[in-house]
């Protein structure tokens, strides 16, 4: 791939997605997530971008910022082409190729079933991790909410 997008040559793609990964601090981690997820993306036949959203240094953490901000800056440097955004953490990566990297009709928790977790959600209303969402229900929810600062836990429907 030639930086952070990619595109099957041969056929034309049913899916365009947009991976937002809000980040600091974890180059181990995203080296082994883009070592991971070119191969199993490109195996897809999906269009895709990724792209990474890092806070300035001395600012604390806000995931939700992040996302919204890697939201818009996808549409803005890519010509508006994203159908499918997966906000997805640096330290995840999918074990099956048969977790398509895709939106359906609506959103999709992708790390419903993680090994750290044993595979099972320590509670029923976690949708973080990776989530699916088209670019018109980010506008219906209006964003990931920007109030809460640090790290997990963080809600949608905030200003965006």
């Amino acid at each position: 791939s030639s930086g952070g997008e990619w595109s099957p040559s041969h056929c034309k793609a049913r899916h365009k997605v947009a991976i937002i990964i809000p980040y600091r601090n974890r180059e181990k981690n995203l080296h082994i997530f883009l070592r991971h997820m070119h191969p199993f993306l490109s195996k897809q036949l999906i269009e895709y971008g990724i792209f990474l959203v890092e806070p300035q240094a001395n600012l604390t953490f806000n995931r939700g910022l992040l996302m919204n901000i890697g939201f818009l800056e996808s549409l803005n440097v890519s010509n508006n082409k994203w159908d499918c955004f997966m906000f997805h953490d640096v330290d995840l990566i999918p074990e099956d190729e048969r977790n398509i990297y895709s939106c359906p009709e609506t959103p999709r928790h992708m790390s419903s079933a993680v090994s750290t977790f044993i595979y099972q959600l320590p509670h029923s209303r976690i949708f973080g991790g990776v989530s699916a969402l088209t670019k018109q229900q980010i506008y219906q929810i209006n964003g990931y909410s920007n109030i809460y600062f640090g790290w997990g836990a963080e809600g949608i429907g905030s200003l965006l």
